[in-house]
């Protein structure tokens, strides 16, 4: 007949004991952590409740702004003025050509005696 301490021998049950441990450890944990977030929900519940409040009360009260029509108008020139195209005049002066002559006065003055 097989005895219950052969069956149930430490040998066997110590290949495992490193992993119940974990189980416990990570079941500790979690239970832990619900118990640390419904203390955080219970201490902020009347701040979330009110701040869903006014974030219901602002969505209700939206409203279209007044729209200054003169500075509409006045968006929209500059906006058309800024689309046309810059018109050149045919005697402007070329700033990249040097060879014209120059004229300047001599600083230096002569003095005849």
């Amino acid at each position: 007949m097989w005895s219950i301490k052969q069956k149930f021998s430490l040998k066997s049950r110590t290949a495992y004991i490193q992993r119940r441990v974990l189980s416990i450890v990570t079941v500790g944990l979690m239970a832990g952590s619900i118990l640390v977030s419904g203390f955080f929900i219970y201490q902020n519940i009347y701040r979330t409740l009110s701040d869903a409040n006014v974030v219901i009360l602002l969505n209700s009260a939206a409203s279209i702004d007044a729209v200054d029509v003169t500075e509409y108008d006045k968006a929209e020139q500059l906006l058309a003025l800024k689309h046309t195209p810059l018109a050149i005049a045919a005697n402007a002066r070329d700033i990249f050509m040097y060879d014209y002559s120059t004229s300047t006065v001599s600083a230096a003055t002569s003095t005849k005696k």
